[in-house]
């Protein structure tokens, strides 16, 4: 998957335990592009899309920078 291939080049990079952020790395990558398709899917709804990926309103405004787009 390309999750994986994601994963198996960023563990490449750095092979050893000194990475530390790999986590932080993934959410920074996959969440803008679930956000923006999501948002696309609810014609930029909001309020539908942190229904649908489960998150409070709040949260997904926050994630998305808090702006009013």
């Amino acid at each position: 998957s390309a999750i994986a291939s994601w994963a198996q080049r960023q563990l490449a990079e750095v092979p050893d335990e000194s990475q530390t952020d790999l986590y932080r790395r993934f959410l920074n990558a996959a969440e803008p592009a679930l956000f923006g398709q999501v948002l696309t899917h609810t014609d930029q709804n909001r309020s539908a899309a942190a229904k649908i990926l489960g998150l409070d309103r709040a949260t997904l405004r926050t994630k998305l920078g808090g702006s009013s787009q």
